[in-house]
């Protein structure tokens, strides 16, 4: 994604297009002053959900993909619900699987590592 964090350009445009400062933005969502100046890749889901809740307007999958319009009609709401529920479903299932693989991997590293000091064991007596 390189130095600059395209979820922060979006929402600084985003921000020009409903007329407020980044820094009355990200406290109208809860945050800190410098949050979006300070974001150098990805938007969590709690700053998600609190922009939703305080601009319902705004398109969410447009803020994450950069895809779409920034702003909803009323007619894609529903639509925008659905498709931000089923992208964090599919996040949330690529989530598990990713630490289901580490805790596979980690079981495997710590036999390595008994089976290690178990050899340096016998080796030392």
């Amino acid at each position: 994604m390189g130095k600059d964090s395209q979820i922060r350009e979006r929402l600084f445009e985003l921000c020009s297009a409903l007329g407020v400062t980044t820094n009355a933005f990200s406290q109208e969502i809860g945050k800190n002053r410098e949050f979006i100046r300070k974001i150098t890749g990805e938007i969590g889901s709690d700053s998600l959900r609190q922009i939703y809740r305080t601009y319902p307007n705004v398109n969410i999958m447009w803020i994450i993909t950069g895809e779409g319009e920034k702003f909803l009609s009323s007619d894609d709401k529903t639509s925008n619900d659905n498709n931000l529920t089923n992208y964090l479903k599919e996040e949330n299932k690529e989530l598990k699987e990713e630490v289901k693989r580490l805790i596979q991997e980690n079981a495997t590293l710590s036999a390595r590592l008994e089976l290690y000091h178990g050899n340096s064991a016998e080796a030392a007596g």
